[in-house]
Parts: C-alpha cells; structure tokens; sequence
C-alpha cells in the first residue's frame, strides 16, 4: 500500500510565504496528567489548572496493571457564572478597522452585574488605551458589547480581557491578533568571482520587516558557492507537488558536502540524511496501488512525473535512503507497462498548444523511461535498439536520454555514438513546456552536462555547458524547480570534479563592522545577526587565489505594495451573492454568503498555475467539510472545469491548475463575519514553470455592515 504522507516536511518553506507575523489567536487546550494512584475501588482525585476556557472538555482516562489495560472518556462542561465570548477577526491589516463585540452570558440563577474591560498592547494604535462596558444581566440573559479596533503598523496587536465574576473572581484571557503587512515576502541573491587583490560592493538590501529577514553571504575557493541562491530557492520552495518535492530533495543526495559550506549551522551531514528521507516518504505517499505516481496525492496517474519519481528513489536507494524495494519494483513494472501501451503525458491534449508533436512527446518519455529503468537494473534493450534505429529523427533532449540510457544499461560504446553527436551549443533552443513532460533549454543542458562528467570528466564539452548553464541563471536561481534541482546536480558534479578548493584570505565589511579571515577553507555570514542601515555589503579578496562568493537576502519589505500587473496572463476577482448578483463591495453584510470568482485568461494555453488570493479581515472562506457551509446552485450549473488542488489558510485561497486555454473560472464561498472597514488585498497568479507568466489585481478597500 501507499506510505502515509509525512506531516510538516515543507513547514519551513510555505510557512515563509505565509502570513509572516506570527500570533498566538487560537489557543488549544491539552492537559497531561500521569503516575496517578488509584485506590482499592479504582478511584483517584486529580486537579487540573485550565486556561479561560468555556465550553465542552473530552476528560480521557487510560489505566493499566501488570496484567491489564483499559480506557475512558466522558464530556465535561466547563463554564463560569458569567460566561465571556470575545469575536476578534483572525487577521487584520494596517488601516483596517473593525467592531469587536464581547457577548456576555449569565449563566447563574441570579441577576449579576457583568462588567468586561479591554486593554491593548502591541502595535493597535491605541496601545496602553482601556474601554470597557458594563450593566445588569438578569438570570439566563445575555448581551453584548461592542468596541472600536484599529490598525496602523504591521505586527502583533495584543488586548487583554478582563471581566470580575462573583466571589472575587476575576475573567482573564490575553488574545493576540496578527497584523499583517502589505507585502508578500521576496528575494535577492547574487554571486560572483574576486581575484587576487580585487573588491566588490553587493547590494545586500536591509530594509525588511522585522522577523523575516534572511540575508547570508558564502565565500569559498570553490565555486560551487554560487549555486547557493539556486539551493535556497528549492530548499524553501512553499508548495509541494510531486515534481517539485522530488526536485526539493534530489539534490541533497548528491550535495551534502556542499549544503555545510552553504549553511554550517544547519544543513549538517545528519539534517541533510534527514531532509532527503523526508522527501522520499513524501514521494512515496503519492504512490498508487498500481504502482504509479500521481501529480498530487490521490490524483490522477501522471506518467512524466513517475518517471521522474523512480529516477530519484532509484538514486535515494543508492545514496542509503530507505526506500522499500518493492515500491521501485512495482513502479517499474508499472513503467514497462506505459512503454509497451504507447502512452504519453500529452495525451487527450491534442487541443493544448503548448503540447509537441505527440510522436516527438513519445519518443522523449521513451528515452527517459529506458534512462530510468536502465538506472534500476532492468534496462529495456528491445526499446534502446529501436530508438537507436530512428535517432536521426530524435531531439536534442531525447538523445541525451537515450545516451544515459545505454551507459546505465552497460552499452557505453553504443551511448559514446550518440552522445558525441549532441552539441553542446545547439542552433535551436529547446521549447520550455509548462506541464507533461517538463522540458527546457537548461534542463536538457544540465542533463548532458551530467552524461559528460560521469561518462568523460575531462570532455571538451564540458566547460562550454557549465557556462551555458550559468548563463541562464536570473536572480541567482532557474526559473523552476525541475531545473535548478537537474541544474544544482550537474553543476555539483562538476564542482566535485575539480578538487578541493583552496583557501581564501580577505575581508567583508558593511556599516561600521568588518569580518577578516585568514586562510579559510570556507565563510558563511548570517548578516541579520548584527544591525544594519546600509545595504553596501564590500567584500575584499587580499590573498593570492580566486575567491568565490555567494549572497541571498529575502523578508517582507517593511514598506511597499504588489505591482499590479499581467504579463502572458490575466487575473480578476468579482464577489457575488448567492443569487449570483455581483455585490457593491461596500455594502457587504455580516453573515452573508459571499461567492468570490476568480477568472483566469491567457492569450495561448498554460499550465501549473499557481492562485493565491489574500482575504480581507472581514471575511473568512467557508470550509466546505463543515455542515454550516453552503452549496451555491448557480455556481455548480456553470460546469467549469475545477482545479487540480486548492488549499484554504486561515487568511487566504490557494489553488493550482492544470492547462487551461483561453479562460478558467474558480470559485469558492467566504462568509462576512466582522462588521468594518477592511484592506482588499489583490489576487495573484503565476506559472510555477515560467514565473515570467504572472499576473497581480485587484487591491482596494471593503467594507462589512450590520445584518439587515
């Protein structure tokens, strides 16, 4: 059977593209106790000290004897005579504001007189500012009271309630609600060579909001320094599809060493070992009973991306990961099976224009499903020998493949043939496919650079293609998963293969502070240790060999807006009621039922696109599994095609598509829940595998009222 998926691998990475202030709204309650004693009838008392809390505890008892075992729950109510309910929003933004209502129950026999005080801290522009309201509550009766909340600044806002209850007790809950800034986090990365003598000046920038910036530099005698920003791109990557969960952990099986230079502090030998078992348990919890691989878990079989998954579990096996041999057997067979069916990964998009000819699609995945079954000691000859019989027919890309496929299988002098006949500088660029089988001009130039090092370390091709590769690095990364994970592979392998580097001597100075270092095999900065008000960053080579370095800084800026734009795709949000009438955004009211459209249009065909649309504290989506959500009959009649996964946040809508063309409608519910005043964040959409086709809009303002 499938493996269960692990939980938390990618925290870190999607927790960066979260909301980046970090607040404690909702506190669970979970009380330990253990080593109680019964008596002969199998009593005991046990005092446990809750937090404010009102409503229904499960009280669960487990016992055991030498001999025996057994276990218990039961409900427990637990209630005060005044029973406090604060409704503050989940999440705010600056310049929003809002009413918070305390609703007040009396809960005991008698009249009480219920007073309920607010203090706030934090970043609430009224930090240190009290209010409060107060009256008689008759027996079983309830009210409420209502406060005015504002925001200025990002941050934590903090308010603390206080309400005394009969007997000289008193009501004590502290909230904290985040604030969330503007701005989505970004990076910056760079790299470089110093000679003997030579100094530069970076642009490492220093302006972030406070707790989410990031910015490290690397220097080495090595070069492989520079692939930093490309191996910080994977190792944070916030979504966790199967290619782009492979493509997160390949490299570490062949990069450890290189991941310690990069991150001493972190990435150390055994957190390495662990990073990458992590992605193979992932990887295989997308795994079918048939043997195959899906694109997300429980989704539809994806052949390209099986394809890429065995080829990494085959190397994880190699490299001392556990991977049961039974799973990489029957995705094996499952490959033999797609090979003698005739199958592709274009197949039923006959339509999509983005999709090759459907023959040239074939004889790719051919190639590649012969690399990797050849990789698994089960190399399918009769299929090498036909591709060997039309490769005059056969691309760039293919050929690579069916060269690695015959030195994998043992046939070098047949993989030699083909591989002498790949240029290194092809005349045509390779097409770069958004979905299917992902394919681009670095992927296929990292694919061969890796057949060279393996096969001829000192090929004279070789050089020709670290620079190609190089060369299409963009803000010290690839455009995509799939290529920084072949392309960090590659160049890896290359780095390995020039010995190791020698030491370095030179300086790095920024502000008034300066860091010298003498003969070091390798340096690694964390800037953000160590104020800065200038994003100059020099770094200065005094000795007598090349240095390389490396630096990356990425936060949320501590001011700014998105730039609303399209670029190769549009993206729009409407909102309309459940009637599908389009709604003033003005006059929205609380606890209506808001339908938000998103519309996705492109002049050609795409694929992978990534949505994420922010909500405005007013609002909170509609959780579809709840029994208090609704279904909208006008949005169903519209027969739109849905996507192929959505996550819901607490502050936002994420969805992910398939290709498309021409134009795509999602939908999904929200709820008007706080009255006010609120910031509209805009929706954004992306290609996961041309981040060059985006789109940003829709930013403005909204405004909840009071039920009708």
């Amino acid at each position: 059977g499938a493996a269960s998926a692990p939980g938390g691998d990618a925290a870190e990475g999607l927790g960066r593209r979260l909301n980046p202030v970090h607040a404690r709204r909702f506190k669970t309650v979970a009380i330990w106790a253990t080593g109680i004693k019964t008596d002969a009838q199998g009593k005991a008392a046990v005092s446990l000290d809750l937090p404010e809390f009102s409503g229904a505890l499960r009280l669960m008892a487990v016992a055991l004897d030498s001999l025996r075992f057994g276990s218990a729950d039961r409900q427990v109510a637990v209630k005060r005579p005044l029973v406090v309910q604060p409704s503050f929003p989940r999440i705010l933004a600056p310049g929003d504001k809002c009413v918070v209502p305390v609703r007040v129950f009396n809960e005991s026999a008698t009249s009480l007189w219920a007073k309920v005080m607010l203090n706030f801290s934090g970043v609430f522009p009224n930090s240190g500012a009290s209010a409060s309201g107060a009256g008689w509550l008759g027996a079983g009766a309830a009210t409420n009271y209502e406060f005015a909340l504002l925001t200025e600044t990002p941050g934590v806002g903090r308010c603390r309630i206080e309400a005394p209850m009969p007997d000289n007790d008193l009501y004590v809950e502290d909230l904290e609600i985040a604030v969330r800034p503007p701005s989505s986090r970004v990076a910056h990365a760079g790299f470089g060579r110093l000679g003997p003598g030579e100094a530069t000046n970076i642009p490492v920038p220093c302006a972030w909001f406070e707790g989410t910036a990031a910015s490290k530099i690397s220097l080495s005698g090595l070069p492989g320094v520079r692939l930093r920003g490309s191996l910080d791109f994977l190792l944070r990557y916030p979504h966790g599809c199967l290619e782009q969960t492979i493509s997160s952990a390949f490299p570490l099986l062949y990069l450890a060493d290189l991941a310690e230079v990069l991150y001493p502090d972190w990435l150390t030998p055994r957190e390495v070992e662990r990073l990458a078992q992590a992605g193979v348990d992932r990887v295989l919890s997308m795994q079918a009973y048939n043997g195959s691989f899906s694109l997300w878990p429980g989704s539809e079989t994806y052949p390209w991306g099986t394809l890429y998954a065995v080829h990494f579990l085959v190397e994880a096996a190699k490299a001392g990961r556990k991977t049961p041999e039974s799973r990489i057997s029957a995705a094996c067979d499952w490959i033999e099976a797609y090979l003698n069916q005739g199958y592709s990964s274009y197949a039923g998009q006959s339509g999509n224009p983005a999709a090759p000819d459907p023959r040239l699609a074939m004889a790719y995945e051919t190639a590649y499903a012969a690399h990797v079954l050849a990789l698994a000691e089960r190399a399918p000859h009769s299929w090498l020998t036909r591709l060997l019989e039309i490769q005059d027919r056969l691309d760039r890309g293919t050929r690579i493949h069916l060269a690695a496929a015959l030195y994998a299988a043992g046939r070098r002098l047949d993989g030699r043939k083909i591989l002498i006949t790949i240029p290194a500088v092809p005349k045509d660029a390779a097409p770069r496919s958004l979905g299917a089988a992902l394919r681009s001009q670095v992927a296929d130039d990292a694919s061969l650079l890796s057949v060279w090092i393996t096969s001829e370390p000192g090929n004279a091709a070789i050089p020709a293609l670290v620079r190609r590769i190089e060369a299409a690095l963009d803000n010290g990364r690839w455009h995509t998963t799939h290529e920084n994970a072949l392309a960090l592979m590659a160049l890896g392998k290359y780095c390995r293969s020039l010995g190791p580097g020698k030491p370095v001597t030179g300086f790095v100075a920024w502000d008034t502070h300066r860091r010298d270092f003498t003969n070091a095999p390798d340096i690694s900065l964390d800037l953000d240790k160590i104020p800065r008000t200038n994003d100059v960053v020099e770094i200065r080579n005094t000795g007598a060999t090349p240095m390389y370095f490396a630096w990356s800084s990425e936060g949320v800026p501590a001011k700014g807006t998105a730039k609303e734009e399209d670029a190769g795709l549009s993206v729009r949000r409407a909102f309309f009621d459940e009637s599908g009438n389009e709604i003033d955004l003005e006059e929205i009211r609380q606890g209506s039922v808001v339908v938000v459209r998103i519309e996705l249009s492109a002049p050609g065909s795409v694929d992978n696109v990534v949505v994420e649309d922010l909500l405005p504290a007013g609002l909170e989506i509609e959780n579809a599994a709840l029994h208090t959500s609704q279904t909208i009959e006008w949005v169903k009649e519209l027969k739109t095609e849905n996507p192929l996964r959505t996550e819901i946040r607490d502050d936002r809508f994420i969805a992910f598509t398939g290709p498309f063309s021409g134009r795509m409608l999602i939908h999904y519910t929200a709820r008007g829940v706080t009255r006010g005043e609120f910031t509209l964040p805009p929706v954004a959409a992306s290609c996961m595998y041309d981040p060059a086709i985006h789109s940003v809009h829709g930013a403005g303002r909204l405004r909840v009222l009071a039920p009708e």
